[in-house]
């Protein structure tokens, strides 16, 4: 599905949660690929994920939404060093 998406070479991408049923292996692999991709192709992600490692791995910027709500936008580590909400904590 994501080679049929990049085949119209598209300007944004939609992506929601497209490694949670894989192995570690498989999705770290995948996730080295899409950023290849996205320098190759320039598109823009927008990548829906529970893993906080995997939107760290991939973001240029990661926005942390409960319920709803934007309680943190940043890059990985300003939002693990900078948190200020039992969520981000948690999470």
């Amino acid at each position: 599905a994501i080679a049929r998406a990049l085949a119209i070479e598209p300007e944004v991408l939609l992506l929601d949660e497209p490694f949670s049923n894989l192995d570690v292996l498989i999705k770290e692999r995948l996730i080295e690929e899409i950023k290849n991709w996205r320098d190759e192709i320039g598109f823009t992600a927008l990548h829906v994920t529970h893993d906080l490692n995997e939107a760290v791995m991939l973001a240029d910027k990661v926005c942390l939404i409960v319920n709803g709500e934007v309680i943190a936008i940043g890059n990985g580590f300003e939002i693990t060093k900078n948190y200020k909400s039992l969520h981000i904590a948690s999470f």
